[in-house]
């Protein structure tokens, strides 16, 4: 089972705003509160004590292998993931499923003002505990600005961000 709280398909866009709060959600498989490979906006949000047992503690965000692997945007401002755990991605994972095509596009993903505290990558049988905030792979490209990581942990490596397989980063004004 995927997505404790919500998911969602391809051609079915995932928007969240305001005072919205995530809290104690459980997924067998990836994302303990969403998983979607749709378009995301997500602003305001609180993301607190979420669980999955293999990836994305609060969010796992990808191009599914149904879709058309067109590039799928995400965007968070002002959100607050607190407390959250996954074998990989303590709070977001960002990721294109394994079989795309060579050629085909990731994922676009913005993080504006956001708060990463506590949240934790944790080794299981099946994942090898890496990203304690935020695991992107597959090449996905994220701009993060203006964030906050604070005592973010990983079993592995990249306590607080983990980066994979022809994923970029850019970071900038974060602590």
């Amino acid at each position: 089972l995927v997505g404790g709280a919500v998911t969602a398909g391809t051609v079915n866009p995932i928007v969240v705003l305001g005072n919205t709060v995530f809290e104690g959600n459980h997924s067998d498989g990836s994302g303990g509160a969403i998983y979607t490979s749709g378009s995301l906006i997500v602003k305001g949000a609180t993301f607190r004590g979420n669980y999955s047992e293999a990836s994305g503690g609060a969010i796992y965000f990808h191009n599914s292998k149904d879709s058309t692997w067109e590039p799928r945007d995400a965007e968070f401002t002002d959100c607050t993931f607190e407390g959250n755990s996954a074998g990989l991605g303590g709070a977001i994972v960002f990721s294109r499923t394994n079989g795309a095509d060579e050629n085909s596009e990731g994922i676009m993903a913005t993080i504006k003002d956001c708060k990463f505290i506590t949240n934790q990558a944790v080794r299981t049988e099946s994942s090898e505990g890496l990203g304690g905030a935020l695991y992107i792979t597959q090449k996905a490209e994220l701009a993060v600005s203006g964030c906050e990581f604070t005592e973010n942990s990983s079993s592995y490596g990249g306590g607080a961000v983990s980066v994979h397989n022809e994923a970029k980063l850019d970071m900038s004004d974060c602590t």
